[in-house]
C-alpha cells in the first residue's frame, strides 16, 4: 500500500465544514471502532449528532482509509482534547 499523500487510502470524503473540523482535530475517527468522535467543545452544536456514528466503508476494500493514518489522527485528536 502506498503511503503517498495522494493515495486513495489516505483520504476521507467529507463535507467541507466537517473536513475543516477534522483538520482542526475537533472531529476524528476511532480506528478501533470506526466511529466518529467529536470534541467536547462541539457537544452543544449541530455536530453532536455525528458523535458515535460509524464510518461507512467503501465497497472496494482496497479503497478503505488507512488504519495507520486514522490512528495517527486520532492520537493527535486525543492529545489536543486533553490540553
Amino acid at each position: 500500500v502506498s503511503q503517498s499523500r495522494y493515495h486513495v487510502t489516505n483520504g476521507l470524503l467529507l463535507r467541507a465544514d466537517i473536513h475543516t473540523l477534522f483538520d482542526l482535530y475537533l472531529i476524528s475517527i476511532d480506528p478501533n471502532t470506526n466511529k466518529v468522535i467529536i470534541s467536547s467543545s462541539l457537544l452543544n452544536t449541530c455536530y453532536k449528532e455525528l458523535n458515535g456514528k460509524s464510518l461507512k466503508s467503501p465497497k472496494d476494500y482496497a479503497a478503505s482509509p488507512s488504519l495507520q493514518a486514522l490512528a495517527r489522527h486520532y492520537e493527535t485528536f486525543l492529545l489536543k482534547q486533553n490540553k
